[in-house]
């Protein structure tokens, strides 16, 4: 079986940012406005600090989606007991051996003005919640693609995982899929598998 560091590449976190406190740079068409212009850039770089040290950290690198008041994101909020007037955005973030890019890194470039230095005192308030941890799905949500959610298997879905793997195997080596043997492991197969919202499973 492949190990638990290679079964899990993205993390779905959903932020909620209060409707009263957005609408002073724009309110929701602000947002959007700043998702769009994410989706086409190359670069949007933050300084992560540690115990004074600092590190330069390329959020577009590691952002895989970026949605804004979707379905899932509204039905995680709701069943984590966030309630109220808020606008939410649900995203994926790639993670792994090549590193990753925190939550709150994200917001700091979602949210911050392109010509002077980030102010978080200043910035709206939000709150963020991890709603999911798994593999994604290939052939989804990649380049610009931010507005699409893309399918996440979750780890203990043995059956999805291996066909996973095989299916990228099979596309590197640039030959004809076929249907995976089935998986030996001492662990017992489950078949939640964490969903876009257009699907009808979803599972946190």
């Amino acid at each position: 079986d492949p190990s638990l560091g290679k079964v899990i590449d993205v993390a779905r976190y959903v932020v909620a940012l209060p409707t009263s406190a957005i609408a002073i740079f724009g309110g929701k068409q602000a947002l959007s406005d700043r998702l769009s212009a994410l989706a086409e850039a190359t670069d949007a770089t933050v300084l992560r600090r540690i115990e004074g040290i600092g590190k330069k950290v390329n959020v577009r690198r590691f952002l895989r989606a970026a949605v804004l008041d979707d379905a899932f994101g509204d039905g995680a909020l709701h069943r984590a007991g966030i309630l109220g007037e808020y606008t939410h955005l649900t995203v994926d973030i790639d993670v792994g051996a090549g590193g990753s890019a925190k939550i709150a890194e994200f917001m700091e470039v979602l949210l911050r003005h392109p010509s002077e230095p980030f102010d978080a005192g200043a910035a709206p308030p939000w709150l963020a919640i991890r709603a999911a941890l798994g593999l994604r799905r290939t052939g989804v949500a990649s380049g610009h693609e931010l507005c699409r959610l893309m399918e996440i298997i979750a780890p203990l879905n043995l059956r999805e995982v291996q066909a996973e793997f095989f299916a990228r195997a099979q596309a590197s080596a640039g030959s004809e899929p076929r249907p995976p043997a089935p998986m030996l492991s001492k662990y017992p197969a489950h078949d939640a598998t964490f969903q876009a919202p257009s699907q009808h499973l979803v599972a946190t």
